[in-house]
């Protein structure tokens, strides 16, 4: 009987993370979001922010920040899309090992960052650019959040 309760358990807390990334993505994307505007200007740059695939069974929702701003979660198979201007720019993920990344964004560049979440106690999280290809192929097959 123990071991139900406990899988019980498990379950809930694994429908709140779910219910959580499902409400943070949500208003990560609202008209009012900091970043509203972004995506219609030709002078800027395009970011591709991606959950690179494997890592932590599960969904393990994670924020992503752009210059201290949030964008929300990202959960396997999904991505946030975000044109900034020309410039230096911060992405961070909260985590033990203070994953942040620069960029210098070039008017009309593509960027592609994946956020890997390595299973370790607590998890430990890299963002990485990654190569077109994989970041083209990536974005295709997945769901955008933002």
């Amino acid at each position: 009987m123990m071991h139900s309760t406990q899988h019980n358990k498990y379950r809930m807390k694994r429908l709140a993370f779910a219910l959580a990334a499902v409400v943070a993505a949500g208003l990560g994307g609202c008209a009012g979001g900091p970043f509203k505007d972004l995506s219609t200007s030709a002078s800027q740059g395009t970011v591709y922010i991606l959950r690179a695939p494997g890592g932590m069974p599960g969904d393990y929702p994670k924020p992503v920040f752009i210059d201290g701003k949030v964008l929300g979660p990202l959960v396997r198979n999904s991505y946030f899309m975000v044109r900034l201007a020309p410039g230096e720019h911060r992405i961070s993920t909260p985590a033990a090992n203070k994953p942040e990344l620069e960029l210098h964004v070039v008017k009309g560049a593509d960027y592609y960052i994946s956020q890997e979440i390595i299973p370790a106690n607590p998890p430990f999280i890299l963002l990485n650019r990654v190569g077109e290809k994989f970041g083209k192929t990536y974005v295709e097959h997945s769901r955008r959040l933002y």
